[in-house]
């Protein structure tokens, strides 16, 4: 609180809250408020392969999918960039997570919609690799 930073705390593929009120308050459910790239990628080369596909959200909504009509407070979604494998191998992550790669991905997807953030970079393996320089370097140039 002293520092004025602030954590979001989302969920899915469990328990609806909206349904059971099973989750505490200030849990909030993902894809009202997000979207994300597909994440089925067979080999790392897919991932990279044709970025208007591999970027594009497929689960919830977009940077770019909004209605004017409602208020911006409404329509400001998060951006949730999948970058890992169907099936998880530490070989495959250690290449996926290497700062040029990850870097690499966030640029693709950043630029098929118009230069809009990543929010979110959803990884496997998240203590093999550069990840956190990734993030540092992202978040200071944001």
């Amino acid at each position: 609180i002293e520092a004025d930073t602030r954590v979001l705390l989302f969920h899915y593929g469990g328990v609806s809250c909206d349904v059971s009120n099973d989750c505490p308050p200030g849990m909030h459910y993902w894809f009202d408020f997000g979207g994300q790239t597909n994440e089925s990628f067979a080999s790392v080369q897919a991932i990279f392969e044709d970025p208007a596909s591999t970027c594009a959200v497929s689960l919830g909504e977009g940077p770019l999918q909004r209605d004017d009509a409602v208020s911006e407070q409404q329509t400001a979604f998060f951006y949730g960039v999948q970058h890992h494998l169907n099936k998880p191998r530490t070989a495959d992550s250690i290449v996926l997570n290497a700062l040029e790669q990850a870097n690499r991905r966030l640029g693709q997807c950043s630029a098929t919609y118009d230069g809009a953030t990543v929010n979110v970079l959803i990884v496997d393996n998240w203590n093999v690799g550069d990840l956190v320089e990734v993030q540092q370097t992202y978040n200071k140039a944001a």
